[in-house]
């Protein structure tokens, strides 16, 4: 009940291009991502879970990484960038999906993020 009432009062903020793009390249990778699991599954091979381990480690290294840095730069007194809390409607207007560098790094965002939700289970890129 709570995603479709939050879907409901954050639909004025939501590129509605952007996810109707994302799902069509996420399902499809999804599918992939499960149908390589079930064949990694019967093989029995140990580098899935050697993968999924080196996947969960380069994660944790570069949040690790960030919360380095911001902890190094509230040191020395400059304040690391704060996401606004309240963005306005016109800040997602401004990412164009349509613009070529976008398209691609939304077409990398659905692939990806279906290939490891149906690979490891993994919701988004974590």
């Amino acid at each position: 009940l709570a995603t479709p009432l939050q879907a409901f009062n954050l639909r004025k903020h939501c590129n509605v291009r952007f996810v109707a793009l994302v799902c069509v390249f996420w399902g499809f990778s999804e599918i992939v991502g499960t149908m390589l699991l079930a064949a990694i599954e019967r093989s029995q091979s140990p580098w899935f879970k050697r993968g999924l381990g080196v996947m969960l480690l380069i994660i944790f290294f570069w949040e690790t990484s960030n919360l380095w840095a911001t902890a190094v730069a509230s040191l020395r007194g400059r304040h690391a960038p704060v996401m606004q809390t309240t963005p306005s409607a016109s800040s997602f207007d401004k990412f164009d999906v349509w613009n070529r560098r976008n398209l691609l790094w939304t077409i990398i965002f659905g692939l990806a993020g279906g290939f490891l939700r149906g690979l490891f289970n993994i919701p988004i890129l974590a």
